[in-house]
């Protein structure tokens, strides 16, 4: 995992992973997700261009 922020708005915490295949590591992460007590909704964004230090 790179990064875990809790945030004000609509959305409780984003969690910023890397993986290098979509699918297989999609489908770990979300059954892995599912598992936790609490959890209500997962939406999933992929990143396709970061930019550091602009």
């Amino acid at each position: 995992m790179e990064s875990v922020s809790a945030t004000a708005g609509i959305y409780d915490l984003v969690a910023k992973i890397r993986i290098r295949t979509l699918v297989k590591g999609y489908e770990n992460i979300i059954q892995k997700l599912e598992g936790i007590e609490g959890i209500e909704k997962i939406q999933w964004q992929s990143i396709l261009k970061e930019w550091e230090n602009i």
